[in-house]
């Protein structure tokens, strides 16, 4: 009985230790978990300040504010132009909003598109690429520099430094007919670039003809060439070989009709 008491008691204080020993064990693993989970909180407190500090410093550090604006391809637009950009890009670099500036130099009537970029510490970097003149477009007793495309750049007041075609004949129309006969008298006239006779040199104007299509008048004046629509280059191919022989002939030519299919009608008057 005795010996069995003694056994009882032993097993019951040994459940006792172990009891306490698993609730240290739990203590200290919750107590592990709360100073884990507290240093977590921490760093990323410590992170976000220190994130916001350095913010705050390079936002406001003279170190990064814009004091060079290198402009590149730019010839033609003025300087008051791009003066109204400056006070937008003179700022920090990390502050500047390129993708809005660049939206409004697109609309800019020379500029065909545009390319802006930080370099820092304190540079802007802007790559212009240009419209070219390419015509004159004389409507409704104005000119106006266009390029290969058709797009008005400007009045044509000014010198542009080389002999330009002139192309006329178009009235504005609200259904935009007057853009398709401007294309067509663009690709004319790319056509007589590319093929090279006659020579642009030699041509004074290329009028847009409702009822005749494109017309071009020779700058010594005298006579016209019908050129209607269709493919300009077989045209010029036709005109080339007439002309020769027309100048063998030694006839005086009033008109030159191109529009018929591998025919060319000449109109003959007193020879000069």
């Amino acid at each position: 009985m005795k010996k069995n008491g003694i056994r009882n008691e032993k097993g019951v204080l040994l459940r006792n230790i172990r009891r306490k020993v698993f609730r240290k064990e739990q203590m200290q693993h919750a107590l592990g978990r709360v100073i884990r989970r507290v240093g977590s909180v921490f760093m990323i407190v410590l992170s976000v300040w220190g994130a916001g500090l350095c913010g705050r410093i390079v936002m406001t550090s003279h170190r990064f504010l814009v004091k060079h604006i290198i402009l590149e391809g730019n010839t033609h637009l003025k300087e008051q132009d791009l003066r109204k950009y400056e006070d937008r890009l003179t700022r920090n670099i990390f502050m500047l909003d390129l993708i809005s500036v660049r939206e409004e130099l697109l609309k800019e009537p020379y500029v065909r598109d545009a390319d802006l970029r930080r370099e820092l510490p304190d540079r802007v970097y802007i790559r212009i690429e240009e419209r070219i003149p390419y015509a004159v477009l004389r409507m409704e007793g104005r000119e106006y520099l266009i390029d290969k495309e058709g797009m008005i750049l400007e009045s044509a007041g000014k010198k542009t430094g080389k002999i330009l075609p002139v192309i006329s004949g178009l009235r504005q129309d609200k259904d935009g007919f007057w853009k398709e006969e401007l294309s067509q008298a663009l690709s004319l006239v790319e056509t007589l670039k590319s093929f090279g006779y006659p020579e642009l040199s030699e041509i004074r104007e290329i009028e847009m003809s409702k009822n005749r299509g494109a017309v071009l008048h020779p700058a010594d004046g005298g006579f016209d060439i019908l050129c209607g629509s269709g493919d300009y280059l077989h045209k010029l191919v036709l005109l080339k070989r007439v002309s020769a022989d027309l100048a063998r002939r030694n006839w005086a030519v009033r008109r030159i009709d191109l529009r018929f299919e591998d025919q060319v009608v000449v109109g003959t008057g007193k020879t000069a």
